[in-house]
Formats: C-alpha cells, sequence, structure tokens
C-alpha cells in the first residue's frame, strides 16, 4: 500500500504519460484513417478551401437538371434513389470510384434536407440546422469533408454551421457528384424497384403519367425502410426479406413534426438573436408521459393547450455570409412535434390547393406556435414580416415520407443495441439492393461511407445472385450455372475472366459451408480470411461438380473437345438411386468416393531410372503435366486411394437412366488420363407416386358415402403444396380425373408440368345392413337390378 503522499505522485505521473502518449498517438491514428480513405477517393488529407457562393444559373444547373429519358446515361452501375446527405455522399463516392452514377430526386430540387428555399426575399433551411462536431479532427467532419470536397467551411462553433448556409452544402455536394461523371436528376419519382427474380436490377421513374425504366447492377435506396419495402419492392421480395422482418419491431409509427418558418424584418445583431438553438418546455414532468398525452389529443383540442417542447433555431446568426446576401434580414426557425393524423387527410391533395379548412387549422397552430415563441423571444414581436407553414403533410411531400417525422425508425436504446446495429446494415440481403438513410444510423455521411465499403468489400450473395435467406440447394445451383458461364477457358477475350471465376469460388466456399456462412453473416469476408477459412483457387469446387477440368471439361469451349489420342482409364458406370421427390423438385447428392489417383513413387535399386516430365498443350493457355516412364524395369508410380467429394445435380425432370458425366473421375491410367466417371439416374419406387414420362399416377380409397354422395379432400403433392379434389356426383370403382400442371416438371422446360391422374377405389362396408336399410337403400336409390355378363378379359 503507498502513502497518501506517493499516491498523489503516481496519478499525476501516470497523467503526464497518458496525456504525452495521447499526443504522440493522435496524429498516427489520424495518419492511419487517412490512409484508408485518401488512396480511395483522393490523394489529398481533405483540407478546406473554402468556395465562394454559386450564383442563381450555378445552382440551377447543378441543382435543378429535370428528368428526361434521354438525359439518363448508358451503361449505368449504380442508381441512387434520393439526393438528401446520405444518397449524394454514397453517389459521390462510387464516382470517385469509377463508377457511373445516377441520383434521381422527386423533388424539384436536389439536396434533400440540405436544400433551401426562399419566401418573399428571405432564405429558410428546409431540414440540415446545424451540423454536431464536425471539426477538422472528428471523423463526422472528415465524412463530410469527403462528401463535400473540402469545399465548404463551417463556422468553428458547436454547433456547427455551414459558411453560406446549407444551400452551399447542397451544390457542392451535388456539384461533386457531377464532376465526378455522376447525373443528378429532379423531378424523377421513383414509383417501383424493378426486379428479376430475388434480384434488383432497376427502378420505374414516373413523370407525369409516364413512366421510364432504368437499370443498373446495383440500386442504392435513401428514401427510407417504409417506402422502399412497402411500396418500392415487389411485396413476394419484402414480406420474405429477413432483413425487413429485423427492421420491423423498430417501425413504431415515428412522431411527426411542424415545421414554422418567420422572416424577420431587422438583422441578427439588431435584434440581438443568440446563436445556439433554444430549447423550450412547458413542463418538468417525464417528457415521454408528457408527448404521448400531447400527441393523443385531437387538432382541435391541442389548439387550446400549451405545446409540451419547441426548438428555435437562428441560423441567420451562425452564418457570417448571411447579412451580405440578404441585408437588413434575419430568420426564425421552429420545431415542435405533431400528430400526422392531424393533417392526414389533406395529404393527399396537391400542395396549395388542400382548401380553406386546411389553411386556416394550419394558420391557427401555427400562430400558437408563434405566440410562445413569441413569449421567449419578445423583441421580436413587432418585426415579423413572413410567416410560412410547414405542416406534417408538407414534409411527407416534400421530403417523401409516410409520418411526416425526422427520422423513419425508433431512436430507442433497443434499436442502438450493438445486436440491432449488426442486423440493421446497409446491405439488405437482396442482391443487387443497398439501404442508406437516416433509417440506419444517425450520422448520415458516416452511413453513406459505410456503404461505399460494403460495396467495395465482395457481397458472396450478390456474386452467386441469391438473396441471403437463400437456401444450400439454390446456393449450389447457383454456383453450378454461373461456373459454367464464368470459366476462364469460356471467357478468354475477357482479362476479368480469371478474377470473376475466382470470386465465384470464394462466394460458394463461404456460403456452401455452414459455419463459414454463420462467419461470414456475422462479420463479413475479413473475419473468414482471420480465421484462415478462405482458400483455393476458384477451381476446387468448379472440379467437386464437372470432375477435373481436361480440355474444356467436357463443354468443349474451344470446339476440339478433349484429345483422344492420349491413353485413357476406364470410365466407371454407376447407378444413383434418387427419391421421387428429388426428380420433382431437384436437389444435390453429395456422393463421397475413394477415388484411385496415380502418384509418384521412387525408382527400385535395381535400376536407375529417373522421372521426366513431359508438357503438353490442351488448347490456348491451358497445358497439362504428365509424368513420363523412362524404363518399365521399375515401378516409377504408384496407385493410391483419395477422397473425393462429388455434388451430382439432380434436375427437375430428370429421366430414369439419364447420365451425370464428371470428367477424369474414372480409373486411372498410368501413362495417360484418367477415365470419367458416369453416374446413371434412376428412380426409386415411391409409396404414392407412379411416375410416367411426364405424367404422375395415384390411387385414392374413398369410402361408399362418399362415392355416392360426393365429397372434398387434399393430396400432398412431392413438394409439400395441396392438391385439392372436389366431386359433387357419383364417383364409380375405376373412375379416373385428371389434374392438368400437376405432374412432373418438363426437363427441358421446368414452366411445364405433365398431368396427375387419380383413379379412386371405392371401399364398400363389410358388415351387413339389416333389412330396414336395405329397403331404404333401395328407396333412395331406384335403381332397378341390371346383371350383365360378359367376357370382361376379350382382348386383355
Amino acid at each position: 500500500m503507498l502513502p497518501e503522499g506517493r499516491w498523489t505522485v503516481t496519478v499525476g505521473l501516470l497523467a503526464v504519460i497518458l496525456y504525452i502518449a495521447y499526443i504522440v498517438v493522435k496524429p498516427i491514428l489520424k495518419a492511419v484513417y487517412l490512409a484508408i480513405f485518401c488512396p480511395i477517393f483522393s490523394t489529398k488529407s481533405f483540407e478546406v478551401v473554402d468556395q465562394p457562393y454559386p450564383t442563381d444559373k450555378e445552382k440551377d444547373d447543378v441543382l435543378n437538371k429535370g428528368f428526361k429519358p434521354e438525359r439518363v446515361p448508358q451503361n449505368l452501375d449504380v442508381i441512387v434513389i434520393g439526393s438528401g446527405p446520405s444518397g449524394l455522399n454514397a453517389a459521390y463516392l462510387l464516382a470517385k470510384a469509377g463508377k457511373k452514377v445516377l441520383v434521381l430526386e422527386q423533388h424539384d430540387t436536389a439536396g434533400g434536407s440540405m436544400h433551401t428555399f426562399i419566401e418573399h426575399g428571405y432564405e429558410f433551411d428546409s431540414g440540415h440546422h446545424i451540423s454536431v462536431n464536425v471539426g477538422k479532427d472528428g471523423i463526422a467532419g472528415l465524412c463530410l469533408n469527403v462528401l463535400l470536397d473540402g469545399k465548404v467551411e463551417f463556422v468553428p462553433t458547436s454547433p456547427y454551421y455551414p459558411i453560406g448556409g446549407t444551400s452551399k452544402m447542397a451544390y457542392y455536394a451535388a456539384k461533386n457528384v457531377k464532376d465526378a461523371g455522376g447525373e443528378i436528376l429532379v423531378r424523377a419519382k421513383v414509383v417501383k424497384i424493378i426486379t428479376q427474380g430475388q434480384r434488383a436490377i432497376g427502378v420505374t421513374v414516373q413523370k407525369g403519367s409516364t413512366t421510364t425504366d432504368v437499370f443498373a447492377p446495383i440500386i442504392i435506396s435513401s428514401a427510407g425502410i417504409e417506402i422502399t419495402f412497402k411500396h418500392l419492392l415487389p411485396r413476394a421480395i419484402s414480406d420474405t426479406s429477413e432483413w425487413y422482418k429485423d427492421a420491423k419491431p423498430f417501425m413504431n409509427k415515428p412522431t411527426a413534426y411542424y415545421q414554422l418558418f418567420v422572416g424577420l424584418n431587422k438583422t441578427a445583431e439588431e435584434l440581438d438573436l443568440p446563436w445556439q438553438p433554444i430549447r423550450c418546455f412547458t413542463t418538468t414532468k417525464e417528457c415521454g408521459e408528457v408527448f404521448n398525452e400531447y400527441l393523443s389529443l385531437s387538432l382541435e383540442e391541442a389548439l387550446e393547450v400549451d405545446i409540451p417542447v419547441m426548438a428555435l433555431f437562428f441560423n441567420s446568426t451562425k452564418d457570417p455570409t448571411f447579412n451580405d446576401r440578404h441585408p437588413g434580414k434575419s430568420t426564425l426557425e421552429i420545431f415542435t412535434i405533431a400528430n400526422n393524423d392531424w393533417f392526414n387527410k389533406w395529404q393527399p391533395l396537391p400542395i396549395k390547393k388542400r382548401g380553406d379548412e386546411y389553411d386556416e387549422l394550419k394558420k391557427a397552430f401555427g400562430q400558437k406556435i408563434l405566440d410562445q415563441a413569441l413569449e421567449i423571444c419578445p423583441q421580436l414581436k413587432d418585426h415579423v414580416d413572413c410567416i410560412v407553414y410547414g405542416t406534417s403533410a408538407s414534409a411527407n411531400y416534400y421530403f417523401n415520407r409516410i409520418a411526416g417525422g425526422g427520422t423513419k425508425l425508433d431512436n430507442t436504446r433497443a434499436r442502438m443495441s450493438l445486436e440491432a446495429s449488426a442486423k440493421m446494415r446497409t446491405d439488405t440481403g437482396i442482391p443487387g439492393l443497398d439501404m442508406t438513410s437516416g433509417s440506419l444510423l444517425t450520422c448520415l455521411h458516416i452511413l453513406s461511407t459505410f456503404v461505399i465499403f460494403a460495396l467495395a468489400t465482395r457481397d458472396f450473395y450478390s456474386i452467386l445472385g441469391v438473396p441471403r435467406s437463400a437456401s444450400k440447394n439454390q446456393i449450389k445451383k447457383a454456383y453450378r450455372n454461373l461456373a459454367k458461364e464464368l470459366h476462364p477457358d469460356k471467357n478468354q477475350g475477357d482479362p476479368d475472366a480469371q478474377q470473376k471465376f475466382q470470386d465465384l469460388g470464394a462466394a460458394y466456399e463461404a456460403l456452401s459451408d455452414d459455419d463459414k456462412r454463420k462467419m461470414y453473416d456475422r462479420c463479413g469476408e475479413e473475419c473468414l480470411k482471420k480465421e484462415g477459412g478462405m482458400g483455393g483457387d476458384g477451381f476446387d469446387a468448379f472440379s467437386s461438380f464437372f470432375g477435373h477440368d481436361f480440355g474444356g471439361f467436357g463443354f468443349d469451349f474451344h470446339g476440339q473437345g478433349r484429345e483422344r489420342e492420349v491413353p485413357r482409364g476406364a470410365d466407371i458406370v454407376m447407378d444413383l438411386w434418387v427419391s421421387l421427390e428429388e426428380l420433382y423438385a431437384g436437389n444435390f447428392v453429395e456422393v463421397a468416393r475413394m477415388k484411385r489417383v496415380v502418384r509418384p513413387a521412387k525408382g527400385t535399386r535395381k535400376c536407375n531410372c529417373r522421372q521426366e516430365m513431359v508438357t503438353r498443350s490442351l488448347g490456348p493457355g491451358r497445358f497439362q503435366m504428365t509424368q513420363q516412364t523412362v524404363c518399365d524395369e521399375c515401378p516409377n508410380v504408384k496407385l493410391v486411394n483419395e477422397e473425393k467429394l462429388l455434388e451430382v445435380e439432380i434436375e427437375p425432370g430428370m429421366k430414369d437412366l439419364q447420365e451425370h458425366r464428371f470428367v477424369a473421375e474414372g480409373e486411372p491410367h498410368i501413362d495417360g488420363e484418367p477415365g470419367d466417371l458416369i453416374f446413371k439416374i434412376r428412380g426409386s419406387p415411391h409409396p404414392k407416386f407412379e411416375r410416367r414420362g411426364d405424367d404422375l399416377y395415384t390411387n385414392v380409397t374413398i369410402s361408399l358415402q362418399d362415392a355416392l354422395v360426393g365429397f372434398e379432400m387434399e393430396i400432398t403433392h412431392l413438394d409439400g403444396h395441396k392438391v385439392a379434389v372436389k366431386r359433387d356426383k357419383v364417383t364409380w370403382p375405376g373412375a379416373r380425373i385428371r389434374k392438368k400442371g400437376e405432374g412432373m416438371p418438363n426437363y427441358e422446360n421446368n414452366n411445364l408440368f405433365g398431368t396427375l391422374y387419380i383413379t379412386f377405389d371405392v371401399s364398400f362396408p363389410k358388415s351387413d345392413f339389416a333389412e330396414s336399410d336395405k329397403e331404404a337403400i333401395k328407396k333412395v336409390l331406384s335403381q332397378s337390378s341390371v346383371n350383365n355378363v360378359y367376357n370382361g378379359l376379350r382382348g386383355f
């Protein structure tokens, strides 16, 4: 135990050491951070060099270019839905990385919450009122400078504010996208995300009564989760999305806002306006309880009580250029909470054409807000020159929101938990679709940077073209189809073919293994690399589906097939019995076999023979190295057994005795190539169905009662779906009905199905009827005896 004085000295020394360490380590960490960003997106360290305020024409050219089909660039790489901070940031960084990007904005100006509007000569911020922690040393500041390319300087106080106003942010953010080769088009309302299978491949843009389809391999939505999944994606995809299911618990109805924009006919200095925002509360009670009580009121009731909370922003005081641009004026912007239902019924109506009742109510509510604000700032009372009312219906219209809220997910402790943050990533699990915006994180600029890094790393699901919920069979099928298409031998004119094939192999390696897939889903490819879980060059997986690659693996890519002059080992032919269910729905069957392979062996002491390697061309860019025996006096090779796992694809509708060939997986040959392994597909007998071609046959036993009066029933098909059978007339023994389209899938065209034939047997009662019952049956049937004797075997 140290004496009290010694403790003081020790703590003091420790504090000095920690401070010195902080001073030393801080620039190192910053340099490392910049090293991550700068080489990718720029060669400079994002030093801020403030640029002049743009002219009206410059702003119009950049922010207000309307959508026309002929203005859409060709061969797009990325489409970004929405031009808010996160959308523009993602677009700019991708454009800087060489991608051809198109940003689509439904409003008549780009910038989202960064844009401003002019009313009666006053310039108001639409939503971006302050920037928190964007100093030069902060990560948020660095990310924001990436977006603005260092062209906007901020007033160095907290909260920060852009010199020149938020419209300058919108202008340079949009201009940087265009300067990097991207395009931004406004009045372009995206009404649909186009999908092909489970993959997003484009968007449908509506302008007036006409629609235009625009395609790109990557879609980034900055429109919010609810708009994206409820209104833009097909229900069949959004309803089955695991990512969307994880988001739903946080998608409670958000609090709406009412905005009041007030123009003042004196300067900020003359009115002694404060720099800092003012947050006003009319109660000391717990906020959540007060808010819930207030929001449960009707609009008429809300007009009779105090507004519990407001925020007052005096942005004209923070911008040193405001007085030069708008001499003799200043502004006040007020935010308060509101119930979206108060103005919701007018939302479908055109803006500024919502009728007298709407105008009267919004002005009454706005006046109440202003009256409370003037109690706090009484010096403004005689200087109110202009008022613009912004209801939740207006916010929904201009910002494409559903409930007029500032955010689209709950800002709760559960939402901010590590588990929720891990699940709510920018990758939606839908191939080709990524998300950004305040729906995911509260710092939009950092979030959109995460989008870029997510896109910069390999997305194994997108490479295979499967959703994150894909089954193992779906992954195997996708790999097998793409492997044939992307094999380097088939794409010799493509310099990227080898890399694409390796990416495909890596994707299959990670996602076909349950443990690796869990690790990848949790923290991506980097985790797999750290754990040593990645290896191979793409050909290992290929050989498990097709066999070893000799001469184009039997697909004759070079027009010459396998060279047959080389001695070959014998082919191995085996029956592979599979179930009728597998032949109906398709499956992958793993076959593990002990394969005999030729391996080098040392020569004997009787002979000094040596081993030579002979290189033989198998076509352009392909060579085979084989071992040549120098003499036959000693064994220079030996046969050993090696275990090999093969993936046999059972395709829907395959016929009995149809062959599946694995090249070079047969018997080895000491002086040549191995033979092939051939599986003959055999269908196992089924207890309920008989297959004949593409048709299925089954028998159903029904009771005598059902045979006479009719019945309803369901037959469970091979894949589990139900086939409804209904009869409302007499069914005799041996009667047969047909169900078209319920047979086996056609092998050549899986969209075509054969017929299911159902033959009925009738189960007669085994006990005798009483005489009275017999008479009742005769009376009901009213049928005379028919005793027709005939030769039933004639012609059999």
